[in-house]
């Protein structure tokens, strides 16, 4: 099996990862918590983003869904706040 075609091991979801680590995208997750807090909700930062994201890819992943879904998926929930 090519590293491209192996499942992450537990808390290592490689998209997700490079994802996050953008410099681009960490203000913007930054940005998305100071604006729902002034609207009032709480903690919308990067702990409230990776849960997100980490459980979107469980739920995929264990329905069944194909690997590069699950991480989309995982992207998708990470990002869900952005652009709030």
């Amino acid at each position: 099996m090519s590293v491209a075609e192996r499942r992450p091991q537990d808390g290592e979801l490689r998209l997700l990862d490079q994802v996050a680590g953008n410099e681009v995208i960490q203000t913007y997750i930054a940005l998305a918590d100071q604006f729902t807090g002034q609207l009032g909700f709480t903690e919308h930062g990067f702990r409230h983003a990776n849960l997100v994201g980490h459980i979107a890819y469980n739920i995929l992943s264990r329905l069944g869904f194909e690997e590069r879904l699950a991480e989309l998926a995982s992207v998708a929930g990470y990002l869900h706040d952005v652009g709030t």
